[in-house]
Parts: structure tokens; C-alpha cells; sequence
């Protein structure tokens, strides 16, 4: 987090996470994560999720399917403009790997920021 509290996130979506992954390129998107939030918060359970950005597009798309009931629905999510050549993420070894529900994790992120906006864990 910088001095003016902008946070960067560095989020890798690997494919063990999906049941069909197909990536053509290594891509770096610059996202706001409240709107992704947002739009994520509209899918349902039994909603397949397509994620799709052109090489140097400026908007990502995003497309909830739902083959039970034929819905489609489409977002489309501005990129904005980051540096990654400039970015200073570095590499680290963790010493423990936690893993929680979503949900509870969001839950327990809003817990901690009614107690205060910054916190180290």
C-alpha cells in the first residue's frame, strides 16, 4: 500500500482453479477491485464464469452462463492503465499457507475494517 492508501493486489489465476482454462498469453490487467467485486457478487451458484481481454484492449469482459436456465449475462469491466514494469512485487516465501471459504474471508475483512482501515496480519 502506497502513502495516499492505494493497495496493489497481485492476484494469479493458475488454471487447477477452473474446470476449463485456456489462456493464449500471459496478460497483466490493471482491475478495480470494488467493481470487480460488484459484478462478481452478481453470479450464481451454477453460473460458469468467462473472464476475456484483447492483447491491448481497454475493457476486460465478463460472462456469467447459466445452462439451466439459458441466461447470459455480460460485463464489461474498465482496465486501467498500470506500469508493470515499474511495479516492485517481490518475490516471497511464505512460512504458512492458510486457506478459508470466501465467504468467511469476506466476512472476516469486513469484521476487521469496522475495527480499523489498516491491519497486519
Amino acid at each position: 500500500m502506497d502513502s495516499s492508501h492505494v493497495a496493489l493486489v497481485s492476484l494469479n489465476l493458475s488454471m487447477e482453479g477452473f474446470d476449463v482454462y485456456r489462456a493464449d498469453t500471459n496478460m497483466i490487467l490493471g482491475l478495480n477491485i470494488n467493481s470487480l467485486a460488484k459484478v462478481m457478487k452478481l453470479s450464481g451458484n451454477d453460473d460458469s464464469v468467462t473472464l476475456s481481454a484483447e492483447q491491448d484492449g481497454s475493457t476486460m469482459k465478463i460472462v456469467f452462463e447459466n445452462e439451466k436456465t439459458g441466461r447470459v449475462t455480460t460485463f464489461s469491466l474498465n482496465l486501467i492503465t498500470i506500469d508493470s514494469e515499474h511495479l516492485a512485487i517481490p518475490q516471497t516465501e511464505y512460512s504458512s499457507l492458510v486457506t478459508i471459504n470466501s465467504n468467511e474471508y469476506s466476512k472476516l475483512c469486513k469484521e476487521l475494517f469496522s475495527i480499523s482501515e489498516s491491519v497486519t496480519i
